[in-house]
């Protein structure tokens, strides 16, 4: 059955401003590192830090002589690579060790770390990059980590610069394409330099490719959540699901595709314009700040134009044919490191720097990604999605007793960095996003009362009203007009007995051990109903009489519920019904 779903380019960006201000990372946050053996990593280093305003004390230079090879041992990585940087932030430059979030490398600083032992998922291969990841970590043994390492931002909404840095020392990142067709005026490869000048000024409009080979399989079915939350957010995208290797699509913003593994591909480069002449452009024409996951085992094995050794798609080729960024592997990375669609694009367009949303999207550390983008870019397009709550628990809690671990489930939860919870009013603590849609917290002592539940994150907020309830506790339903019902409910627990209070005041007067009177006695004060609850909640329901001399009458009521009033009763809120 053909799938294909389109979202036309005039439906209207949501461009919103979010709750809280998304958490960014600065220029005074980023680490460029060049190799002074190539001149190509010189000018990159140069040109990226002018336009960005990193200082030039904040480019880590390798020396001449520090070899430029795309493949490097373990031991030259240790000895090359690691240790000066090492020694940079450790000696030389203590006090950037805990202000560098992000690493950018450029062009001719090695790409990967040949395997010393193990295999498959257990190797010691990996990508230069994501080995840096790990440089202050210990997690990596001279040897090289037989395996890879989970990542703590993966399917997270955590800035990067609050991550443990015993997890986490920094989110590394690259500048890199063909070093042909250089731009003479700065030096550097123009595809590298679009890559640049496309972050500072990236499209305000334009839609995103999801490119499956099928409406089933795993990597198939990312694309297909990617494709309900885009859709929710209301971004511009296209999901073919037919089999068919998609070109001519304009405009495009975000591409996802399994590149050179899917079956109807027209072969090699795979993307741009196959056969040349034909008019027909893989996957078409891409858009200023436009980025990609491919899932291609090697489609960073190299970036040396000429040393394509097609196989497999390459990262370089589609930085050739426009795109921004894209996540590749040095190796065989298998399936579930891929850079996953349906976490990238959302968070890209709900305002998260490029970089950031990078490393939510992937799973592993210390092992075969590269990333190939400027990480400080922020999209222009921007659809936010406020929390969203379906159910919490508990939804009753004893008077004045906090709860731990009170849990909400939902969608939308994003980090416990920004988020809050309130019930009542009152700030929970201990927040724990354990994922996109479940959280916990501790849940304050409440008051007597029916208390609204309040979520709020960067990107919105939603109130749950009358969500727990501090019990003992009343509550008052109904329109408060002459002839119209009105309801008071009792919550307490099963057995328990109630006597119920009227007055036509309010005050608040200590009543140890009871609570706090919060009727006036002076103005009137009557027991009005009484007797045993059957179960943890009782309704009492009447008519306010339809008599024109009920109008503007204003009373308030409150009850004391216990298993022996005498002893342990306790005194409710108070609810009051105005008759307008």
């Amino acid at each position: 059955m053909r799938r294909f779903l389109t979202l036309g380019l005039g439906v209207l960006w949501t461009i919103a401003i979010p709750v809280f201000a998304v958490a960014q990372v600065t220029s005074d946050r980023v680490l460029v590192v060049v190799n002074d053996t190539s001149a190509i990593s010189q000018a990159i280093g140069s040109y990226y830090a002018g336009l960005r305003a990193i200082p030039a004390d904040q480019i880590f230079h390798y020396p001449a002589g520090t070899t430029t090879a795309e493949e490097i041992s373990r031991d030259t990585y240790n000895s090359a690579i690691r240790d000066p940087l090492k020694t940079f932030l450790e000696v030389t430059r203590p006090d950037l060790k805990d202000q560098i979030v992000f690493i950018v490398l450029t062009k001719d600083v090695p790409i990967k770390v040949a395997n010393s032992g193990g295999s498959g998922t257990n190797q010691s291969a990996a990508s230069v990059d994501s080995e840096l990841t790990q440089l202050f970590t210990g997690k990596v043994p001279d040897g090289g980590h037989q395996g890879r390492l989970l990542n703590p931002l993966f399917n997270t909404y955590h800035p990067p610069e609050k991550i443990s840095r015993s997890n986490v020392s920094y989110c590394v990142f690259r500048l890199d394409g063909y070093q042909t067709n250089v731009d003479p005026g700065s030096g550097v490869p123009i595809d590298i330099k679009r890559i640049i000048d496309d972050a500072q000024n990236p499209a305000t409009a334009g839609q995103i490719l999801l490119d499956a080979t099928s409406a089933s399989g795993q990597g198939n079915n990312w694309m297909i959540q990617a494709s309900t939350i885009l859709t929710e957010m209301n971004i511009p995208h296209v999901l073919d699901t037919t089999g068919t290797y998609q070109k001519n699509h304009s405009d495009l913003i975000g591409y996802c595709s399994w590149g050179s593994n899917d079956g109807a591909n027209p072969g090699p480069p795979y993307f741009g314009e196959i056969p040349p002449a034909s008019g027909n452009f893989y996957p078409g024409h891409f858009l200023p700040g436009s980025f990609c996951s491919t899932y291609v085992s090697t489609s960073a094995r190299t970036f040396i134009d000429g040393n394509q050794n097609y196989g497999q798609s390459l990262v370089a080729d589609l930085v050739r044919v426009g795109a921004s960024g894209e996540n590749g592997h040095v190796y065989e990375p298998y399936l579930d490191a891929v850079a996953r669609p349906q976490i990238l694009f959302p968070h890209i367009h709900q305002g998260l720097q490029v970089g950031t949303a990078y490393y939510h999207s992937i799973e592993w550390l210390s092992w075969e990604n590269i990333i190939v983008c400027d990480p400080l870019m922020v999209s222009p397009i921007v659809s936010l999605l406020p929390p969203e709550v379906s159910s919490w628990n508990p939804t009753r809690i004893p008077l004045e007793t906090a709860y731990p671990d009170f849990l909400i489930q939902g969608d939308h939860f994003t980090s416990y960095f920004d988020m809050r919870i309130r019930i009542g009013g009152i700030r929970c603590t201990n927040l724990d996003i354990q994922s996109p849609t479940l959280l916990l917290c501790d849940a304050p002592a409440l008051p007597s009362g029916v208390h609204d539940l309040y979520v709020k994150s960067f990107m919105g907020e939603v109130t749950v009203e009358k969500a727990v309830i501090a019990y003992p506790a009343m509550d008052l339903t109904g329109t408060p007009g002459l002839g119209q019902p009105v309801t008071i409910t009792l919550h307490g627990t099963a057995l328990d007995s109630y006597l119920t209070f009227m007055s036509n005041g309010t005050a608040s007067i200590p009543f140890p051990p009871f609570g706090t009177l919060c009727l006036d006695p002076s103005m009137g004060f009557f027991i009005v109903f009484g007797g045993l609850m059957l179960t943890d909640q009782l309704d009492l329901t009447g008519t306010i009489p339809d008599d024109p001399a009920f109008s503007g009458v204003t009373v308030h009521f409150q009850s004391l519920i216990g298993s022996n009033l005498a002893t342990n009763g306790k005194l409710t809120n108070c609810v009051t019904l105005a008759i307008p």
